[in-house]
């Protein structure tokens, strides 16, 4: 951790993720609040992508664990990984879908993520042309919309509805494909949009 904090390089990130593989790796990282220090690199978005990519890379690994996803929630690391999920390059694309799925999982994660307008970058990724991007976006979609459960009688729901309803075309197109985990994805997904109670 200190390494990341004293030189930001991509090796001080990768040597990092090789300690978190270790679940007392992961837990000394905790402790010494590796998220905060994610998060800070990932506000900076003109930080060079390969360190960016590593940095979510972390940031996944991390909020693996309930308390990581909580610890990282509370440090604002949804903010950065939705912004991130516009970057011109794929690969970080992939890495900030891969950390936002994570953590969306969480129910404040999911809140935060569809207050910073998410649905309208998901969509779009649903879409991209790399297919490690697609069923980590169809995937993380589908946890947003769950908390579709929590608005189902405010007036916020039909707007909200119509939000996630642009996915649905896509979604059917997905839920054909030969990829048998992506098609899942993509009718579960489905599924959670069109539910209503």
């Amino acid at each position: 951790m200190e390494e990341c904090r004293a030189n930001l390089s991509s090796d001080a990130l990768v040597s990092l993720k090789f300690c978190l593989q270790d679940p007392r790796g992961l837990a000394e990282a905790l402790q010494l609040e590796a998220c905060g220090t994610m998060v800070q690199i990932l506000s900076d978005p003109s930080q060079n992508p390969e360190i960016l990519m590593e940095a979510l890379h972390n940031l996944a690994s991390l909020t693996n664990p309930p308390p990581g996803k909580e610890e990282a929630i509370e440090q604002g690391a949804v903010k950065p990984c939705v912004l991130l999920l516009r970057h011109s390059e794929w690969l970080v694309q992939a890495a900030a879908v891969k950390a936002l799925a994570s953590l969306v999982i969480h129910v404040k994660g999911k809140k935060q993520a569809f207050d910073l307008n998410v649905v309208d970058s998901l969509v779009d990724l649903i879409y991209h042309n790399e297919p490690t991007v697609v069923i980590v976006a169809v995937r993380a979609l589908g946890s947003v919309a769950e908390f579709k459960k929590e608005v189902k009688s405010t007036p916020q729901d039909g707007v909200y509805r119509a939000i996630f309803d642009v996915a649905l075309p896509q979604l059917n197109t997905l839920a054909q494909n030969e990829d048998r985990s992506l098609a899942k994805a993509a009718r579960d997904t489905s599924e959670l949009i069109k539910w209503r109670p």
